[in-house]
């Protein structure tokens, strides 16, 4: 029984690594694939390759490869740092190389010293309560994150669920899951409650095949979920009644729209989650209601209005300058609308055409 137990498991290690090459040949080498902005992805699905190989070849060798044994032992040090960097991304922060780096770079010491200088020991304490205190580190950042940005990721889970960001979300979740998973069996060890280390291997590959699997969905992008419908919020609702006075004259209005122009380059309200008319009169330093008669009474439009050409605007330039690798669900939410229905409506109401037949005349035209 335990030769056939063995012999399938050696079947499931050698699944969990073909999905992963698979799911890494996806992201490099695919057509409308862009290995720049699939970079972080790119290394995620790369490292989560090591454990399987690695269980695969304690299996089936007599000696395992010590160097990929000590990297897949240490491997938790990486899930940290890659769990907020995904999440980054997620919510459309820029990442940076250098800070990329600066974060991947406890996990490269860590497993250099294994190799070579075994200054830290797995078996000593201070080893332990770094690497506990490490990772407690990078959740709490990451919670705070989404903390920060719950408008947005709100928007993203509400209005954007045939995206790629939407699937990273999922990515996430998988590797969260993986943390608890090592921190588990580490403690497990600790505590002289030595598990199976099969068992451990098997859900790890179980957990790397999910999240694999969902990374070839943001390439792939199945359109499974069905959009809300688009609405409109309270302060849009309350934005498009008419000021009851005038205070402004053709002077002042002028001057308010040049302050205007002028905060929409640098500010972008229209991708600020958290902008409201009353957000936007206070960065201009006027009244909620002198910036309500601005847009109704001297430009004839709406705050709402306002910020969908704003995110039209965006949404042509990415349009024009990005490559197939954005998806249209990506690209409205990378524009700022609220979801893909409303990014749709907008759009073919200005150009008379959809994005998408627009981007085919780009293409062909």
């Amino acid at each position: 029984m335990g030769a056939v137990i063995e012999e399938l498991l050696k079947v499931w290690f050698i699944f969990s690594a073909s999905i992963g090459l698979w799911t890494f040949s996806n992201l490099l080498f695919m057509k409308n694939a862009n290995r720049r902005s699939n970079a972080i992805l790119i290394i995620f699905v790369a490292v989560l390759l090591v454990p399987s190989i690695n269980a695969y070849i304690q299996l089936t060798q007599r000696e395992p490869f010590s160097a990929l044994q000590i990297v897949s032992q240490n491997l938790t040090w990486l899930y940290g740092p890659l769990l907020y960097l995904l999440v980054k991304k997620t919510l459309l922060h820029p990442l940076h190389w250098p800070a990329v780096c600066l974060h991947l770079s406890p996990s490269l010491f860590i497993n250099i010293d294994k190799q070579f200088g075994a200054i830290l020991t797995d078996q000593s304490l201070t080893f332990y309560s770094l690497l506990f205190a490490y990772t407690l580190f990078y959740i709490g950042i990451t919670i705070r994150l989404i903390y920060v940005e719950k408008t947005r990721f709100s928007r993203l889970l509400s209005g954007h669920q045939n995206s790629r960001y939407f699937w990273l979300l999922f990515i996430s979740f998988g590797f969260f899951a993986l943390i608890v998973l090592d921190v588990s069996i580490i403690l497990m060890f600790y505590n002289n409650s030595f598990p199976d280390l099969r068992i451990a291997a098997f859900i790890a590959c179980c957990i790397n095949v999910y999240v694999c699997i969902i990374a070839l969905f943001t390439v792939h992008q199945p359109q499974i979920f069905q959009c809300s419908p688009a609405s409109l919020s309270k302060e849009n609702e309350d934005d498009l009644k008419m000021p009851r006075n005038v205070e402004l004259s053709s002077e002042a209005a002028q001057q308010l729209n040049a302050q205007l122009a002028e905060l929409v380059v640098s500010h972008q309200p229209h991708l600020d989650d958290d902008i409201s008319l009353s957000k936007l009169a206070a960065l201009l330093g006027v009244t909620r209601n002198q910036l309500s008669e601005l847009f109704n009474v001297h430009n004839a439009t709406t705050f709402y209005d306002f910020l969908n050409e704003l995110r039209y605007q965006e949404s042509l330039s990415l349009l024009t300058q990005g490559g197939a690798e954005n998806s249209i669900g990506d690209i409205a939410y990378q524009a700022g609308f609220n979801n893909r229905n409303t990014f749709y409506k907008v759009f073919k109401d200005k150009k008379g055409i959809t994005p998408a037949e627009f981007r085919k005349h780009q293409r062909h035209g």
